[in-house]
């Protein structure tokens, strides 16, 4: 993800549609012609796909027992506040305790400072796709 930060144009245009051909190939976004002039390519996100993910999420999170790696996906689009309008304010108040308990517990330490590692990536990633795009 580093790199990609601080990438400027065809790197981040070739990851972007290399993720965007994988969610098309899954069944998870669709292709349309969008950007400025309508000439780029552009994958939305399938409603019903994702409206499908996040009811896995929100029975993960109701789980008592969450596993390393649910809780930091969980804990990732919790943070960058995509998981928000999916869960109620009772299924938002138990994920932030059990993230609490997660961080608090010193089995957990390794898998916080990562979490806290990608969250950091990613704000940074987003800071600089807002300067390129800025820019242009």
């Amino acid at each position: 993800m580093s790199d990609y930060a601080v990438s400027t144009g065809s790197r981040i245009k070739q990851l972007l549609s290399e993720i965007g051909e994988s969610l098309l190939e899954d069944g998870a976004a669709v292709k349309k012609e969008g950007g400025l002039f309508g000439n780029k390519a552009v994958y939305i996100p399938d409603r019903s796909y994702k409206d499908a993910l996040a009811g896995i999420m929100k029975a993960e999170v109701a789980k008592d027992e969450i596993s390393p790696h649910d809780i930091s996906l969980v804990y990732i689009l919790s943070k960058t506040k995509n998981l928000n309008q999916y869960l109620s304010k009772h299924e938002f108040d138990d994920l932030k305790a059990k993230l609490k308990e997660m961080k608090k517990n010193p089995q957990n330490k390794q898998l916080g400072d990562m979490i806290n590692y990608v969250v950091d990536l990613t704000t940074m990633l987003m800071a600089c796709i807002l300067i390129v795009t800025s820019v242009n």
